[in-house]
């Protein structure tokens, strides 16, 4: 989650992201040529620098709100409560479609 795609913004990750990331990293079969393990270990250090939002009974609860009223995936539904429930008004996401919003956040599709 971050609020704006410059450096200065204040940035936040969910605990699933946290995971996906390295997951993505390290296997990563629809890209023909995955991340170095040096690189990924790099990008997770840097990652760990930034607010990590943690799955409560809570966030469990209110990820599942959001599944039912959106129609999202749960995992889905987990990162979209992490990033309002941070602040972050912009989610940066390759995999959810961009809408109008979720609640408070509006996600935007990367360019490839």
């Amino acid at each position: 989650m971050k609020d704006s795609p410059d450096t200065t913004s204040r940035s936040g990750i969910s605990s699933p992201v946290r995971v996906k990331s390295h997951r993505t990293g390290n296997h990563r079969p629809k890209v023909a040529r995955p991340l170095p393990g040096e690189e990924v270990r790099q990008l997770l250090h840097d990652y760990l620098s930034w607010e990590i939002v943690v799955n409560d009974p809570a966030s469990v609860l209110a990820a599942l709100a959001i599944e039912t009223r959106y129609h999202a995936s749960f995992w889905d539904a987990l990162i979209l409560q992490a990033a309002e429930r941070s602040g972050a008004t912009v989610l940066y996401s390759e995999d959810l479609a961009a809408s109008p919003k979720y609640g408070a956040v509006q996600v935007v599709n990367p360019p490839a």
